[in-house]
């Protein structure tokens, strides 16, 4: 990700050139956010095998969206009316299709025309899924966290019902 934003001729994390009114590098942009996905999904793989933190499975749906992300990038620049209608359509996308579309701080409407407005929507749409999965893993450890902390609270409160070595020998004694 970082050599695709810093090569010589790269964005060097500028998205759109204001002089030039367009958007700078937005395929350097697209890799960077495949490579984004391919990490998480790294990230995620590790988290899984090397804990008990997530289900093991979870790796190979990360792994399945990394893939999801990079065939989306080529079918888009592909069929960019066919794709457009199918996120226009999307429930879950409306937030930031209204938003790209239609800026709120009052600049030019969308071109839906432009290719290069093409291509940055498709990494905003992917975009968006990021940030989506950083809220869950976010949630996901909280509630995990206070879980674990309740279940450690309530375990030494009931340990008292439950028979210790002592008293099993002396049961065995009883007997």
């Amino acid at each position: 990700m970082v050599a695709e934003q810093f090569v010589p001729d790269g964005p060097h994390l500028k998205l759109y050139n204001y002089e030039e009114k367009h958007w700078d590098h937005l395929m350097n942009w697209q890799h960077a956010t495949m490579y984004l996905f391919y990490g998480i999904s790294g990230l995620v793989d590790i988290v899984a095998h090397g804990t008990n933190a997530l289900p093991v499975a979870m790796d190979r749906m990360m792994l399945s969206l990394a893939v999801f992300i990079e065939v989306a990038y080529l079918r888009f620049s592909n069929w960019l009316r066919q794709k457009q209608k199918s996120y226009e359509n999307s429930g879950t996308s409306l937030f930031w299709i209204g938003f790209v579309l239609y800026p709120p701080n009052g600049s030019p409407e969308w071109n839906q025309t432009d290719h290069m407005n093409m291509m940055f929507l498709t990494m905003c749409y992917c975009w968006h899924y990021a940030f989506a999965f950083l809220i869950l893993a976010v949630n996901y450890t909280i509630v995990t966290w206070a879980v674990r902390s309740k279940v450690k609270q309530s375990q030494s409160m009931e340990m008292g019902l439950l028979k210790t070595s002592e008293r099993d020998q002396e049961s065995e004694d009883e007997i």
